[in-house]
């Protein structure tokens, strides 16, 4: 038996480079955001479609005889059709463990006895399974009249890409809305560094390793952080995300390792920590840049063991979690300042997403602030608005330092004053919200207090509306030495002494 009689042409190397077909994927991705699961399928499959050249596409599923096949979802159409489909080739598909690609069924062997391949008229097709759902086989199945658009190569990318995103949105029961995650309006956009973004996470949702989100504060991070998690295999487990810069250090370590009864006073009962609650699903962990040092090390443990060790117990718990890590600083700054582990940064810094600013998506500005109003109107009762061209262009000449949450706070207060469903320009109180191009890190403000307090630690926590101790621990965990600055202010209050003047602390300096 020749090769032909038996299996089709082979695809090229699995590490096929990424077609022209990666941008009609990515619009494909932002266009699904918002819709029902059935409706979602059907928007993948008509991009999925126009992107191979082929007239038809189907999502079919295995089904009792005599029919053995039904379609769950399609796009395309010929006006003679009356919903038929090939039932042979159908066949083929749902028995297939890989992609499948004929570019001219009239010279395959195998389909010279195909009946409804003839009746059809089918030139060409290619296919490829589906994860089964609820014990039922699926699969994705392309066909045309004519000549398709791409080769086998292509092919093999185009089926990988869409049947990936397909699997994902039928998780959900076709026909029922999937649940959206929290703030979902703000993952919309047509600018190149979002839809670059967006191929980022796609790819990296499917490599369970970890992952490093960067950009400014409120830009978005902890939406990417949610969607590597809602893409990826581990969509149905648990996703947990904590603030590193929130929390004093001995409640971090019991909140993220987890501690045990008797471990401390008040610790009465066992408490299993993020790390184990988040088994088998994502943990983000946002601004780790302000990780006390000692919990960095704790941390760097679990990556490489795998396994938690709880604050006062011995033993340790094996865990299977995907680590997702967050933050507006520059982890590589912070490393030259003995502020960051280096064997850290470099087990987090495997895949790495940057997150654009909004003043570098000023295109989508339109889009994004049409979402964030429907859904404030949604949240909040109230009706509906629009923006009037002159508020729209106020928004565009904004340089947006606090990013999409400044955006969004600016129109939950237009909206609040809006009459007649129109946002004004005069509803919009942007001058009120400025803030500098580089927001004030924790480290500047802790500075300024010292300095304006010369160096006195209980002057300078007043300022800063903390207790002692706690300016205690923020000092030790942002890299401040005491041992050396006081030499330096000892030699200060020397050089002043001789000149007959007073002693000024340097801005580090406390006691």
């Amino acid at each position: 038996m020749s090769p032909g009689e038996d299996s089709p042409p082979r695809f090229g190397a699995s590490n096929e480079p990424a077609g022209p077909w990666t941008a009609r994927l990515a619009r494909a991705c932002s266009e699904v955001a918002h819709r029902s699961s059935r409706e979602a399928v059907g928007v993948v499959l008509e991009h999925l479609r126009e992107a191979s050249g082929a007239e038809r596409a189907f999502v079919l599923e295995a089904a009792p005889p005599p029919r053995r096949a039904r379609v769950a979802a399609r796009a395309g159409a010929w006006p003679d059709e009356r919903g038929a489909f090939s039932m042979s080739l159908a066949a083929r598909a749902l028995a297939g463990e890989r992609p499948l690609f004929w570019p001219d069924l009239r010279r395959e062997p195998i389909w010279a006895d195909g009946a409804s391949v003839r009746s059809l008229g089918l030139r060409a097709a290619l296919c490829t399974p589906l994860p089964a759902r609820d014990g039922r086989r699926a699969a994705l199945v392309l066909d045309s009249r004519a000549p398709l658009s791409v080769d086998a190569t292509e092919a093999q990318g185009l089926l990988r890409a869409f049947a990936g995103l397909i699997a994902v949105l039928r998780r959900d029961p076709i026909g029922e809305p999937p649940t959206p995650a929290a703030h979902r309006s703000e993952a919309v956009g047509r600018a190149e560094s979002f839809l670059r973004l967006q191929d980022d996470v796609r790819a990296a949702a499917a490599i369970a390793l970890p992952a490093l989100v960067v950009g400014e504060s409120g830009s978005g991070k902890e939406l990417v952080a949610r969607a590597l998690h809602e893409l990826g295999p581990r969509a149905r487990r648990p996703f947990v995300a904590i603030n590193c810069a929130a929390i004093p250090e001995a409640l971090l370590e019991r909140e993220l390792f987890g501690a045990i009864r008797g471990a401390f006073t008040g610790a009465d009962r066992d408490h299993p920590g993020l790390l184990c609650q988040a088994d088998g699903g994502t943990v983000l962990l946002d601004e780790i840049g302000d990780m006390p040092l000692p919990l960095q090390a704790k941390l760097l443990r679990v990556l490489q063991e795998r396994a938690v060790r709880p604050v006062g117990g011995v033993a340790e718990r094996a865990i299977d979690v995907r680590v997702v890590a967050a933050t507006h600083r520059d982890l590589a700054r912070l490393v030259r300042e003995r502020r960051f582990r280096a064997d850290l940064r470099w087990r987090l810094e495997v895949l790495v997403l940057r997150v654009p600013p909004l003043r570098e998506r000023a295109g989508d500005l339109p889009l994004l602030a049409d979402r964030l109003i429907e859904r404030l109107a949604s949240e909040s009762g109230l009706a509906r608005a629009t923006l009037e061209p002159a508020a729209l262009e106020r928004l565009g000449a904004h340089a947006w330092p606090g990013n999409v949450r400044e955006l969004e706070a600016v129109l939950a207060r237009a909206l609040l004053r809006t009459r007649g469903g129109i946002i004004r320009e005069d509803d919009l109180e942007i001058e009120r919200m400025e803030t500098p191009d580089v927001p004030e890190t924790e480290r500047d403000r802790v500075e300024r207090a010292l300095a304006a307090s010369r160096g006195n630690l209980t002057a300078a926590a007043e300022r800063l509306g903390w207790s002692r101790p706690r300016l205690y621990r923020r000092l030790a965990a942002l890299g401040f030495h005491k041992d050396e600055d006081r030499g330096n202010r000892t030699e200060e209050a020397q050089d002043s002494s001789e000149a007959g003047g007073t002693s000024s602390s340097h801005s580090s300096t406390f006691q």
